[in-house]
């Protein structure tokens, strides 16, 4: 024990020391460089007083928002005038029954939705604009379609990720959205998963026992923007209320 203690309390070897030097010089090094870096991008007066320099390099003054909100309006009012331009095709139309939702008629109903050449979804030449809707003979209440949805959110590890629920709404449409390929996303409302990777509405996990009649309706767009079909989007989003999701780019 004795041996021990007198080992511990032994002066440090060269080796020690040259250890202790080379590090020393090695955070004193790695200090000067990061001073260095801030002086050089002007952070150094901010970490020591909380100030910066108010020059013309800011990224963001009153002129400079005034200029970004300039920029965004007039992308937009460019989306809007598009949008206007549009000629409204005549929807595809896919009804079903949540009650009858199983891996062959979800591929079935699939099938049904505009079909794209292989990688012309990534090319985004055909967008499409769809609306999920309670069809007009269905005899179960919005608001127990709303609950029921709400439960499945309480359980997302077995059922997913599942849109938000907008609890100020009302009325018989579910949902609005836009897509590049339509059938792929189609297969994604319709079955039962737990994926990760994307909102959908999923039916087949929590709607079964309702047996609700839905209505799926698709608009085909082609040549269309990114920005003009989210222009046309939120525009249906604001005029319909749907039941589920949110407003704006996903």
């Amino acid at each position: 024990m004795t041996a021990q203690i007198q080992s511990s309390l032994r002066p440090p070897t060269q080796s020690t020391n040259i250890i202790g030097l080379a590090s020393a010089r090695l955070f004193c090094g790695t200090q000067a460089s990061i001073f260095s870096i801030l002086r050089a991008s002007n952070l150094s007066t901010a970490l020591a007083g909380g100030r910066t320099d108010r020059g013309k390099d800011m990224i963001l003054d009153q002129k400079g928002l005034n200029q970004a909100i300039d920029a965004y309006e007039t992308t937009t009012r460019k989306a809007v005038d598009a949008a206007r331009k549009l000629v409204v095709p005549l929807p595809t139309c896919i009804r079903f029954s949540t009650g009858a939702l199983n891996a062959s008629t979800i591929e079935e109903l699939s099938a049904k939705a505009p079909k794209l050449a292989q990688g012309e979804g990534k090319q985004k030449k055909r967008g499409f604009l769809y609306i999920y809707q309670l069809q007009d003979e269905c005899e179960v209440e919005p608001l127990l379609v709303t609950a029921a949805l709400l439960e499945a959110k309480t359980n997302d590890v077995i059922v997913g990720k599942l849109p938000a629920v907008n609890l100020m709404h009302s009325g018989r449409v579910l949902y609005v959205g836009r897509s590049w390929n339509v059938q792929s996303r189609t297969r994604e409302h319709l079955k039962a998963d737990c994926s990760k990777k994307t909102y959908a509405l999923r039916f087949a996990a929590w709607a079964e026992e309702f047996d609700l009649s839905v209505e799926l309706l698709i608009w085909e767009f082609p040549g269309i923007t990114d920005l003009t079909l989210q222009v046309v989007e939120d525009g249906l989003w604001d005029r319909l209320r749907p039941l589920f999701g949110r407003r704006g780019a996903k």
